[in-house]
């Protein structure tokens, strides 16, 4: 599924449905070139998960935990690392438990190992307008997606 995001209200709105539909235990892919619009998201789901830190890009950490929302949110940014050891993929497998919500940035190196997680790819169409791809949304999310945004085929 392929929605349209036309402003900053927009990538807002995607990611509080997206964190109304959390309850633990999910783990997110988040692709996309720099300044798409994921740490923007991943602030949002933060917010609504009544997490109270500021949240940014862990690109130089590697990883922050917030544990003050109703949901203990990891943040990881794998943009950094050319290639991921199995220390890398480990400390993944470390922070995925059913309590947590696991938002890994630029682990496309991963996708075959976690085949259902949800997964969100932003591309830019011009200025701040932007397709999303949506893929393996749960049946509730999608409903709200779609209740919510204008599917596209681009």
């Amino acid at each position: 599924m392929k929605i349209k995001l036309t402003d900053l209200d927009s990538t807002k709105k995607l990611g509080k449905l997206i964190a109304q539909s959390l309850h633990g235990g999910e783990l997110i892919f988040l692709s996309g070139d720099l300044g798409a619009g994921k740490t923007t998201l991943t602030q949002q789901i933060a917010l609504e998960l009544g997490i109270k830190e500021i949240v940014n890009s862990p690109t130089f950490t590697l990883v922050k935990e917030y544990r003050s929302g109703r949901l203990p949110l990891m943040h990881l940014d794998l943009y950094r690392l050319k290639e991921l050891s199995q220390e890398d993929a480990e400390m993944v497998e470390d922070y995925q438990d059913q309590h947590n919500v696991l938002i890994i940035e630029w682990g496309e190196a991963l996708l075959n190992d976690y085949p259902a997680a949800l997964r969100l790819s932003f591309s830019e169409i011009s200025g701040y307008h932007r397709v999303v791809e949506i893929i393996n949304a749960g049946s509730e999310l999608k409903h709200k997606i779609t209740e919510k945004f204008e599917l596209t085929s681009d």
